[in-house]
């Protein structure tokens, strides 16, 4: 086919230059909201809509807070380095890539038990990524969940809650007391390292809403509802 827009990014913050190709004949450039990292480009405002808050692409932030206050900067877009991190709603984001992303296990009562505390999922790709910015409290062996990585988070209101990510081995850059993103490449899930189970390997996902406790010392959440709107990872949109 013809290309009829052409756009020119200027720097890695979004900022681009649009032209329309001789094949438009001097007509205007084709509608296109849909530009950086696969958001809304609104003309009127210069910003960007990424879901639950408006980027600015010339100042590098977020115009609103970030719900998620366990972070350094609740403006900072990607970590300050959006050539290594991404952002993709300033929100909340799904642990997996939807390619082939089944869950296994729900919360609650299974076939197998009564009493499962979050919930197990599947995919194509083993990555798994942080579902909200925070900060990194374990990364490495654990004795119920072979493998995991923990993330303390902070609300808006101050309400401290944890995620919890089983059967997983952490990234050899993912430590703990690191601040970490929402939709940052945490680690992968295996078997048998990373805990073996009947079920082969998968990434169990917590939610304790406990105040500082996490895991199974913690009052945990049924997650569902936290993921009912996420993102997915890595800008890759499911079919």
């Amino acid at each position: 086919g013809d290309v009829v827009n052409r756009y020119l990014y200027t720097d890695s913050w979004g900022n681009f230059k649009l032209s329309c190709p001789s094949v438009n004949k001097g007509k205007p450039c084709i509608p296109n909201r849909y530009t950086f990292t696969a958001r809304e480009w609104d003309a009127d405002l210069d910003l960007y809509f990424y879901r639950a808050r408006w980027y600015d692409p010339d100042t590098k932030r977020f115009t609103q807070e970030d719900e998620i206050r366990d972070i350094g900067n609740i403006y900072s877009y990607a970590s300050n380095n959006p050539l290594k991190f991404v952002d993709p709603s300033g929100d909340t984001t799904m642990p997996l890539n939807c390619e082939g992303r089944k869950v296994t296990s729900q919360y609650g009562t299974t076939p197998t038990r009564t009493d499962h505390k979050g919930i197990d999922f599947k995919a194509d790709s083993h990555n798994v990524y942080a579902s909200d910015s925070g900060t990194v409290v374990q990364a490495g062996a654990n004795t119920s969940y072979g493998y995991w990585v923990v993330i303390r988070h902070v609300d808006k209101n101050g309400k401290v809650y944890h995620t919890v990510y089983g059967h997983v081995e952490p990234d050899s850059d993912i430590k703990k007391g690191d601040k970490v993103e929402e939709g940052q490449k945490i680690g992968e899930y295996c078997d048998p390292k990373c805990g073996t189970t009947s079920k082969g390997p998968h990434l169990h996902y917590e939610l304790s809403e406990d105040g500082d406790k996490y895991g199974s010392q913690s009052k945990r959440s049924d997650p569902e509802e936290h993921l009912k709107d996420a993102e997915e990872p890595e800008d890759k949109p499911c079919d």
